[in-house]
């Protein structure tokens, strides 16, 4: 999935298998991120449930011992395609 990055700030990026990296945008970089190296599921909820714009869904955290780490990335992707 491809996404344009608006701003001029610092951005949280992760990967599919939760390794975070540090987008910086005047630089042009993507770096490893040195405070989360590697996210849990309920990181990757938390934020997404924090940085959510008003009216769009809340991602639940339940049962997520069911759930990949991969059905929750696709899960905020989705999410974050619907805006």
């Amino acid at each position: 999935m491809k996404t344009k990055l608006v701003g001029e700030e610092r951005r949280r990026i992760i990967d599919a298998t939760a390794e975070g990296f540090l987008f910086d945008p005047e630089h042009e970089l993507i770096v490893p991120s040195i405070s989360i190296r590697r996210w849990t599921k309920q990181q990757i909820i938390d934020l997404y449930n924090q940085k959510r714009k008003p009216g769009a869904p809340e991602l639940s955290n339940a049962s997520l011992g069911n759930r990949s780490l991969q059905r929750i990335v696709l899960e905020v992707v989705e999410l974050l395609a619907r805006r």
